[in-house]
């Protein structure tokens, strides 16, 4: 295929399952400007499908980048009323939303790691209405992600830029599964064949799981009782399903917040305000983060932590196995989205009122009914390894290993 044959393909999958837009729906379309190619694509394919319109919300972080360098401080991270507006006038009528992020490691260096966090809090401001529109209105989301030039020559250096953005196309198209198939059918299959380790989860009593391995997690993870695990898809293709995160491999849900206990050590990096953090790991007691290091980075994660009271709680727990296609791509991609889909993670920060039934989106004593932590921040950060295990206990005192050396037990599925 040519790329313009995959690119096609690829919005195809983005509109008809990432957000499985409907007839007479607004997109919601956040996305770089460098990608304005594929916004095309997206557009085409949402209009083809009866769309009433696809509003564009275009981001450029070398414009960024300028304001972080020379705006007043206090400007960076406001959320204008039209912003605001914007957005709230099309999640009120029934549209979805679908964030394209590319990632940027090198572009915010020599910039005060203050100002650049400043900047990117923007963002997640305004990703924060989109969550409340999920959470009040249902919503349809989907997050996904696209090539920048900074992020492919971070990856491929060896390449001159032209082609290290064409092998960073190459690895996205391989991990979306955008082949000759239907990439719709692909996910289909792909994610009904994970209902079988959600099932496991669901269908016992789960009340705590001790994950623990040699890098320094000894971590014991508590749920309440008839929180949902998620991370299957039905292959029954209906107006209902969605994917939230493309590409995904994951199973997850949300803790208990006040029942985390140990010591985790995160297993990759991630990139936080511009700011690489590196060697970096928790303890929790009844819940709290109290006490944290890292090797590169310190500042940012105190920042990240001191956002907020939730910040500090954990609000999603997660299992992907070490072999995922795209831990098997062997590349750090600093993208939350693709590298917490090489390793299982934590979140920091705020849960889901999905995996509750009859917990409102928005009344958050009923979120403090059922431990569900909330916070205006969501940070994902990566700790699983090959040798990662995980032991449930269910609530009559029984125990399974659920997760050995890094993959789902084979002996108990």
């Amino acid at each position: 295929m040519t790329f313009q044959e995959k690119l096609k393909k690829f919005a195809y999958l983005l509109v008809g399952l990432g957000v499985n837009l409907q007839k007479g729906q607004y997109l919601l379309l956040d996305i770089d400007v460098e990608n304005y190619d594929l916004a095309r694509a997206i557009t085409e394919e949402a209009m083809q499908k009866g769309a009433a319109d696809v509003i564009v919300h275009w981001s450029d972080p070398h414009m960024d980048r300028s304001r972080a360098m020379y705006s007043p401080l206090e400007d960076l991270s406001a959320v204008e009323n039209w912003e605001t507006e914007s957005y709230g006038k099309y999640i009120e009528s029934g549209a979805c939303s679908l964030r394209v992020i590319s990632a940027h490691p090198t572009l915010f260096d020599g910039v005060d790691p203050e100002r650049a966090a400043a900047v990117q809090k923007h963002g997640n401001n305004t990703r924060n209405i989109l969550r409340k529109g999920t959470a009040k209105k249902g919503m349809h989301w989907c997050i996904s992600t696209a090539p920048s030039a900074n992020w492919a020559q971070f990856l491929f250096p060896e390449l001159p830029a032209e082609e290290s953005v064409a092998k960073l196309w190459d690895v996205l198209f391989q991990v979306s599964c955008i082949d000759e198939n239907d990439p719709i059918e692909n996910w289909l299959q792909m994610m009904n064949t994970n209902s079988k380790y959600v099932g496991l989860l669901n269908d016992h009593d789960v009340d705590s799981i001790h994950f623990y391995n040699n890098w320094g997690t000894d971590l014991t993870i508590g749920f309440q009782p008839g929180v949902h695990w998620v991370g299957a898809m039905a292959s029954e293709y209906t107006p209902e399903t969605y994917l939230p995160n493309l590409p995904t491999a994951e199973v997850s849900t949300s803790p208990d917040k006040y029942r985390v206990n140990g010591t985790v050590a995160a297993s990759r990096p991630m990139m936080e305000g511009g700011t690489v953090i590196k060697d970096f790991g928790f303890t929790f007691k009844d819940g709290q983060v109290v006490d944290f290091y890292a090797g590169q980075g310190y500042d940012a994660l105190k920042k990240l932590l001191d956002t907020d009271e939730g910040a500090k709680y954990l609000g999603e727990v997660a299992f992907v196995q070490c072999d995922s296609p795209i831990a098997q791509t062997g590349l750090l991609f600093l993208n939350t989205l693709l590298d917490e889909n090489a390793a299982c993670h934590l979140a920091l920060g705020r849960g889901f009122n999905i995996l509750f039934e009859g917990v409102s989106g928005t009344d958050y004593s009923q979120w403090d009914a059922v431990n569900l932590n909330h916070s205006n921040i969501h940070v994902d950060f990566m700790f699983g390894t090959d040798d990662m295990n995980a032991e449930v206990t269910m609530r009559d005192g029984s125990k399974m290993l659920v997760f050995k050396n890094g993959k789902f037990n084979p002996d108990i599925v």
